[in-house]
């Protein structure tokens, strides 16, 4: 459990992290993790905020979600090369072994799910990411992993490509008991200029080993419009607004 007064102070203060690994996960994303002294426990789903600083004074801030369960002085992100990004593509790109940049959090714990608190050890988790959105949900699988009664889990990752998807590696583990359902190409023109996910509701069906156990508990994190598509097929499928839980990342 994060204790109230020392996660207040955490949020306030920038503390600096030092580069210590790096790893690719496609052509245009990589995981990087730092060690931070003194930082605080945080819960998976949460985010940490990092802070760029030029010679010139220069700064530039982003929000990351945590890619990592706590481990002492660890922070973990996962970046996607974005189009025309200065701080995306330094993180992907250009950051070196040693480097620094500052960093405050842990933010956000509304998303975060407690493996101390869960409330039925055998309530499923019904994860449904796209994108970058599924950051979040790994840290999630991650703390589950830990645990000797981890709950059963399901985890729905939309990418754009085979190219884009994420934790390739930890995802298609052969001794991994989490079922996997990857999705591509549901990207379809909306309007000149945008475009939509395909969703099927039959990608959220709950697996037949599910029956009998607790209502799932539900993680959907995302660009907007993929979490309010899935959010109403949730309600529609008689999730209530305690079962659901929502990140947004405004793409």
């Amino acid at each position: 459990m994060t204790d109230p007064a020392q996660a207040e102070a955490a949020l306030a203060s920038w503390r600096t992290g030092s580069l210590i690994s790096t790893r690719r996960q496609s052509r245009h994303a990589r995981t990087l993790t730092f060690r931070v002294p003194g930082w605080a426990p945080h819960l998976p789903g949460q985010n940490v905020e990092i802070r760029l600083t030029a010679p010139d004074g220069y700064s530039a801030r982003r929000l990351y979600a945590l890619a990592e369960p706590y481990s002492p002085d660890r922070v973990a992100i996962t970046v996607d090369l974005l189009p025309r990004g200065e701080v995306s593509s330094y993180l992907v790109h250009t950051m070196r072994l040693g480097d620094q940049l500052d960093v405050r959090g842990p933010l956000d714990a509304g998303f975060s799910w407690d493996p101390e608190t869960h409330r039925l050890p055998r309530q499923p988790l019904l994860l449904l990411g796209a994108d970058t959105g599924v950051v979040p949900l790994m840290a999630i699988l991650r703390a589950r992993n830990r645990r000797r009664d981890r709950p059963a889990a399901l985890l729905v990752y939309w990418a754009r490509d085979a190219a884009s998807r994420l934790y390739r590696t930890d995802l298609d583990a052969p001794d991994t008991d989490v079922e996997v359902r990857m999705r591509y190409d549901g990207l379809v023109r909306a309007a000149p200029g945008s475009t939509v996910r395909q969703i099927d509701p039959d990608d959220l069906r709950e697996p037949a080993a599910w029956q009998g156990r607790p209502d799932p508990i539900a993680y959907v994190s995302g660009p907007d419009r993929f979490v309010d598509e899935i959010s109403a097929m949730l309600l529609d499928r008689g999730y209530g607004d305690d079962r659901v839980n929502l990140q947004r990342f405004g793409l």
